[in-house]
């Protein structure tokens, strides 16, 4: 069995976003009431009038970062 590691020093990881350069622990706070928040309006029904269809597909990961982490969506290739 490998022994146990543990990451480096400085081994956190930080992105650039509209708060300014947050670490990934303050980023997961914000990004779940996002989540929270698509979440519900899925179960109230606000995509209801909207084909399920690869525009209702790309526009639910442009909720969950945008505008908050533009510099994410363009790398993960949502149309802003």
């Amino acid at each position: 069995m490998a022994p146990e590691t543990s990451p480096p020093g400085g081994a956190t990881r930080y992105l650039q976003t509209t708060r300014g350069l947050l670490s990934y622990s303050q980023l997961a706070p914000l990004l779940a009431e996002r989540v929270l928040r698509v979440e519900r309006d899925i179960a109230t029904g606000a995509f209801g009038a909207q084909a399920l269809d690869p525009n209702l597909i790309l526009a639910l990961p442009k909720r969950l970062i945008t505008p908050r982490f533009m510099p994410v969506t363009a790398w993960i290739g949502v149309p802003s």
